[in-house]
């Protein structure tokens, strides 16, 4: 799959519909939000299941450091952390 973040943040919104069926997530002016809190409602079993799907999807792995700092808590972070691992993995 081609290292795209424009292409990630939108296959990320769109398994995040699917998850938590929040149209909101697809609004590209929401990628910066977070996904967590009262914004987008996502709870913690939510950000798992998006992150299995992402990491099955992508081939992709994560350590404890990927998802520190929020770095993993909004569609564009998220599509910045899985381009980068993508990135690594091509190396």
């Amino acid at each position: 799959m081609e290292n795209n973040i424009s292409e990630i943040m939108t296959k990320t919104a769109e398994i995040a519909y699917k998850i938590k069926n929040t149209p909101d997530v697809l609004n590209e002016e929401n990628y910066d939000i977070p996904l967590t809190g009262s914004s987008l409602g996502f709870d913690a079993m939510d950000m798992c299941y998006l992150t299995f799907e992402l990491l099955s999807c992508y081939n992709v792995t994560l350590n404890a450091r990927d998802l520190e700092g929020r770095r993993f808590n909004s569609i564009h972070s998220i599509a910045e952390c899985i381009s980068s691992k993508m990135s690594q993995a091509q190396s």
